[in-house]
Order: structure tokens, then C-alpha cells, then sequence
């Protein structure tokens, strides 16, 4: 089963938190939220769409009243994303 910190990862190349031990992980991810999955990228990259960003920093949010209300809202919107996405194409 896929997560959110899947999606950053398959966006952003690496894990939303690094640190050279894994205390220093764990307390990143009890007091910071990860840099936005477009930041510090390799360069040549591919860009990463700016809605597929704000989805999945949301998604990440310290606070639950600023991420997805469940599942489902997560997954209606990237759905939509991919709806888009083909229509463009």
C-alpha cells in the first residue's frame, strides 16, 4: 500500500527527512515538516507539476487541519490531477 511519504519520495527523488543518525530523524520528524518535495532536487531533473507539489506538501502538513480530511479527499485529488493531466496531453 502506497503513502504519503511514498508519493514525496517518488516526487522529490529522496525522503522527506535525512539526517546522518536515526535519532536525528526522528526528531525532524517530531519538529520540522519537510522542505516542499520541488526544493533541493539534482539538477536536470524533471520538473515537478506545481499542483502535484501542493498536493503532497499538503498531504504532509505538521497540523491535521491543514492536511487531506481522509483518503479519499487524497486520492479524489490526484485523480483529478490525472484527469487534467490527460487532458492536456
Amino acid at each position: 500500500m502506497a503513502t504519503v511519504r511514498d508519493l514525496y519520495e517518488i516526487l522529490a527523488g529522496r525522503p522527506p527527512y535525512r539526517g546522518p543518525t536515526p535519532q536525528t530523524i526522528v526528531t525532524r520528524v517530531l519538529l520540522d515538516s519537510p522542505p516542499p518535495p520541488d526544493r533541493d532536487r539534482d539538477e536536470g531533473s524533471p520538473p515537478i507539476p506545481p499542483e502535484l507539489v501542493a498536493i503532497c506538501t499538503r498531504a504532509m502538513a505538521r497540523k491535521a487541519e491543514d492536511r487531506f480530511p481522509d483518503a479519499r479527499a487524497l486520492s479524489e485529488e490526484i485523480q483529478a490531477w490525472l484527469e487534467g493531466a490527460r487532458r492536456r496531453e
